[in-house]
């Protein structure tokens, strides 16, 4: 279908502008009508090797649905309307050590302070519902373990054997769903209303 292939192409587009880096391994529109009246009922986004304002993922499954595009009458601009969606992320240990040292965002820098002291992390590794931080200096090594958990649409970072414990908040148009651990990577999944800043493309 000539308008589902403009489609695709028009969010390969979008992603590209959106993403500082990002390598696309599928995307599929399902619609149940065989032709276009300018409804999607399902969007998959799968990809790989991501970096979006200094946050890194090593994986991402995203799933839209409902969505409505309106072309322009030269059909070489379309609108796409606001939108609910459903996002699986993957990190690695190495994607979170990147996160921590190198994103500067305000909310990053707490958590940098709280983890870490402000110090560069060496390395990370994760421990049934742990994270183990890895730090070392000109005289030393350290090792932090906190454990992670979420709340009230929060992640909580909670440092074993202690009180403390910093809360990471999340945009106002995202759903927590759920937190898992695996050996070799850490699982989000987010449930969303996707607004995008500018809509035509």
């Amino acid at each position: 279908n000539m308008v589902l292939n403009l489609i695709t192409l028009g969010i390969k587009f979008i992603l590209k502008t959106y993403f500082q880096k990002i390598k696309i391994l599928r995307i599929k529109l399902l619609t149940k009508s065989k032709k276009f009246r300018g409804h999607i009922d399902k969007l998959i986004i799968e990809a790989e090797d991501i970096i979006y304002k200094d946050f890194y993922f090593k994986n991402a499954i995203f799933e839209g649905f409902n969505l409505s595009i309106n072309f322009s009458k030269n059909r070489k601009i379309f609108n796409l309307n606001d939108f609910q969606a459903q996002t699986t992320l993957y990190l690695t240990s190495e994607n979170i050590k990147n996160i921590i040292n190198k994103n500067c965002s305000d909310i990053n820098k707490e958590i940098k302070e709280f983890v870490v002291q402000n110090l560069f992390i060496r390395d990370i590794s994760f421990d049934n519902q742990l994270i183990n931080f890895y730090i070392s200096n000109e005289e030393e090594n350290f090792k932090f373990t906190y454990e992670l958990i979420f709340e009230n649409n929060n992640l909580i970072l909670k440092k074993c054997n202690s009180k403390k414990y910093l809360l990471i908040p999340f945009d106002e148009n995202i759903s927590f769903k759920g937190l898992s651990f695996n050996k070799d990577y850490l699982k989000l999944k987010l449930k969303s209303r996707v607004k995008l800043e500018t809509k035509k493309f």
